[in-house]
């Protein structure tokens, strides 16, 4: 029929797409990538850009997947999932280490599409994780902000912003205490909100760390012991599964209070704590068996 050369450019890439489905993932990328260069038809070439580029990101090939986002954006800037694909730009930069690029993209997200409020609320997390990886703490603070006061960010999002920007202001503590205090406040707002194990758990270890730098010491040492450490062994008991920075914070929460008793002459707790971490099986364990050796003979000298 006479749409048949109009449909050619559709059919070539749904092509595209049944090869991918089929599990023929090669063969399908080079001919999307072909279509980005070669069919006639201007939102053909588009849909194929942007399906390559959530293959590059899939693959982790962040460079070239940024840049495939932003092409399909400047091709068709009015699409309306424009905005999310220079926020998966944004994303790719930051995947690639690339922090300032991955700034200044959400920077230009926010520009062109400033009314596209949960999008920037994504787009400015990503902004204000690299302003921290920069060491900007005081702009990040700020970005961070914002999206704690988005109406439209998810609460998983308003939460991640709000533990980002405590991070921001304890990171800001050695210059300014009254920024541990400002953190402090902020963690323990959060914890007191989420419902996921191992953020609550993460969430105790950075407030107890808090108290620590406030040079509030008991205070800090039971959080660590209650709210952390036996919190994660409790867990354990139910069989919660715990993520890795949780297992990282259980550790790291038993060597500091081991190695706090062990300063104030507890040796036996200091025992006991490092005992959990010989239970758990982590990786930590083989420390904490040296460390119980060492207590050992300590007893013999």
């Amino acid at each position: 029929s006479a749409d048949e050369p109009k449909r050619k450019p559709k059919m070539d890439y749904f092509v595209t797409l049944c090869l991918y489905g089929r599990g023929l993932e090669d063969e399908a990328y080079k001919r999307a990538l072909e279509l980005t260069k070669a069919s006639p038809d201007n939102e053909v070439r588009a849909d194929a850009m942007l399906w390559v580029a959530k293959f590059l990101y899939n693959r982790g090939d962040w460079k070239e997947s940024g840049k495939c986002f932003v092409s399909y954006v400047d091709a068709l800037p009015s699409r309306a999932d424009a905005p999310e694909a220079l926020l998966w730009a944004a994303r790719a930069a930051f995947a690639d280490r690339n922090l300032q690029l991955a700034i200044d993209t959400v920077t230009s997200l926010v520009k062109k599409y400033p009314s596209d409020s949960e999008t920037i609320a994504q787009a400015l997390l990503v902004q204000g994780e690299a302003l921290i990886a920069l060491a900007r703490f005081d702009e990040a603070v700020l970005v961070l902000e914002r999206v704690g006061l988005s109406g439209k960010a998810g609460a998983a999002d308003r939460a991640r912003a709000q533990i980002l920007r405590a991070d921001a202001l304890y990171a800001m503590g050695a210059d300014n205490p009254a920024r541990y205090t400002a953190a402090l406040e902020v963690y323990r707002a959060v914890r007191f909100t989420v419902t996921d194990h191992s953020l609550r758990l993460v969430l105790s270890f950075k407030i107890a760390r808090t108290l620590e730098k406030l040079k509030q010491m008991d205070e800090a040492i039971d959080c660590y012991y209650s709210e952390v450490i036996v919190a994660y062994c409790n867990g354990r008991n139910r069989d919660i599964r715990y993520g890795d920075d949780a297992r990282a914070a259980f550790s790291r929460a038993a060597f500091k209070v081991a190695d706090e008793y062990e300063e104030r002459g507890l040796d036996a707790r200091a025992m006991r704590v490092l005992e959990l971490v010989v239970e758990s099986g982590l990786p930590a364990a083989e420390e904490a068996r040296r460390r119980i050796n060492r207590y050992n003979k300590k007893g013999f000298l």
